[in-house]
């Protein structure tokens, strides 16, 4: 009689280790046969761990070509399932190391992935952080600041400046140099324009690109652009001529949106305290990315960016009446008066008022820039049924009820 021993759970490798079940597949009897189809019958699960066993050394036994054993061949034999199980259970653990070094791969990669994505979006704040640390320097001059790296910081008085960057690291303001930034600063070091309300700057970068910068912007930008992507960012109105480079993309990020490049003039308009984010392309191609929309405009097209709705569209436009502000005009059609007024209190640097009366009206026309204000105003007021009182400095603009 076969003494009882719990069986169960046992898996292939461990009953090849048994050396009743081996004694049983290479020499069966009645008693045994009985034993082990019983437990076969009373557990499905073991059953089939019994049968992967059996086939094991039905196999091995078939290599020595011998239907009856000697004990010196069975003793053999049973060397050998040893040693054929002893392989299995190592390129098992070969097989289970090599998913566990696999796991690791994945999960590090992921890590990377994870950090390069964080890394970016922490350069973002970075921007932030440089539009923060020279708040005070924004609202407390009316000069246009140029601000180099970390410690020089320059004014600026004229309304209209211009600033150039060359291949040597000088850098001009109005072709006169004021510093040369080679070896002084990290190719990563950001320098940043500010042009308050009233005033309007460019920018030439060492590669060729043009920047306009309209009333009430801020531009960051890096001392040198490196050799993977030329990125800067952007608070408030510019026009861009990028200079063709497809090995290294250009790059213009916002608070909310960004935009590819490929070698192309086109105006960004956003504004912090604006509703709509606008992206204007007036030649080439770009590619703008924002809350989860990703889309691509032709020339004469505008993606708009609703800030309070979070939705985006694209629509066809006449872009002369969204980049002629770098050329001193300001053209509009069936515009409502509170964003025209909107706009001439940035340009001009003037508080303007006006009621809800007059602001859902519209007009259509095309305004001098080059004027003073109170002529500007002039010309809405024979354009629109308006009046415009000064109280000290500013600017209330009232509806005319006509009778």
């Amino acid at each position: 009689m076969i003494p009882e021993k719990d069986y169960k759970g046992y898996t292939a490798n461990q009953l090849l280790n048994d050396e009743r079940f081996v004694q049983w597949c290479l020499s069966p009897e009645d008693e045994s046969n009985v034993y082990w189809h019983l437990l076969k019958e009373n557990d499905p699960l073991l059953s089939e761990e019994i049968d992967k066993a059996c086939v094991f050394v039905t196999h091995l036994r078939q290599d020595l070509y011998t239907p009856d054993f000697t004990q010196q061949e069975e003793q053999e034999l049973w060397q050998r399932i040893r040693h054929e199980n002893k392989l299995y259970l190592s390129r098992k653990r070969f097989i289970q190391c090599f998913k566990w070094v696999t796991a690791a791969a994945v999960f590090f990669a992921c890590v990377w992935g994870f950090w390069r994505y964080n890394s970016d979006s922490t350069r973002e704040l970075d921007y932030l952080s440089v539009i923060e640390s020279n708040k005070n320097v924004a609202s407390t001059s009316d000069d246009v600041q140029l601000v180099l790296g970390k410690d020089k910081k320059i004014s600026i008085q004229e309304k209209e400046s211009r600033v150039e960057y060359t291949s040597d690291g000088e850098v001009t303001v109005n072709s006169q140099m004021v510093d040369n930034m080679k070896g002084q600063e990290s190719s990563q070091s950001l320098n940043q324009l500010i042009v308050p309300y009233g005033k309007r700057s460019s920018i030439t970068f060492s590669d060729g690109t043009q920047i306009w910068v309209n009333s009430g912007s801020k531009v960051i930008y890096p001392t040198d652009f490196n050799t993977k992507k030329r990125e800067i960012f952007v608070e408030g109105e510019v026009y861009l001529s990028v200079a063709h480079n497809p090995s290294v993309p250009f790059i213009v990020k916002t608070r909310l949106l960004d935009v590819l490049v490929h070698g192309t003039t086109f105006n960004v308009s956003a504004y912090d305290n604006d509703d709509d984010l606008q992206v204007t392309l007036v030649e080439g191609k770009v590619e703008v990315s924002a809350k989860g929309i990703s889309t691509e405009l032709k020339p004469n097209q505008q993606f708009a960016l609703n800030i309070m709705k979070g939705n985006g569209h694209v629509r066809n436009v006449d872009v002369a009446n969204y980049v002629a502000w770098k050329n001193g005009y300001y053209i509009f059609e069936k515009e409502p008066l509170a964003q025209v007024f909107k706009r001439l209190s940035r340009y001009y640097n003037v508080q303007i008022e006006c009621d809800e009366n007059v602001g859902g009206l519209t007009c259509s026309g095309k305004l001098d820039l080059k004027n003073q204000i109170d002529e500007v105003l002039g010309y809405l007021r024979r354009a629109a049924p308006i009046c415009i009182n000064r109280n000290e400095d500013k600017l209330i603009i009232s509806r005319i009820n006509k009778e």
